[in-house]
């Protein structure tokens, strides 16, 4: 039972370590344009989709 124990316990911790598929990289961009009746806030966010060791930067 302890050996049993012991390797769901080594099992689980090393299922952990392991990046999930969630980790995405994004680039966030937002602008605030003043007008005389307030302002005006936009927001873009774009993902990276080329992945490795150094991908291009992801210009909105």
């Amino acid at each position: 039972m302890k050996r049993l124990t012991a390797a769901l316990l080594l099992a689980s911790l090393s299922l952990m370590s392991l990046p999930g598929c969630s980790d995405t990289a994004s680039v966030k961009q937002e602008n605030k344009t003043t007008t005389p009746g307030g302002y005006t806030t936009t927001t873009v966010e774009k993902e990276v989709k080329t992945t490795g060791k150094n991908p291009p930067p992801a210009n909105p």
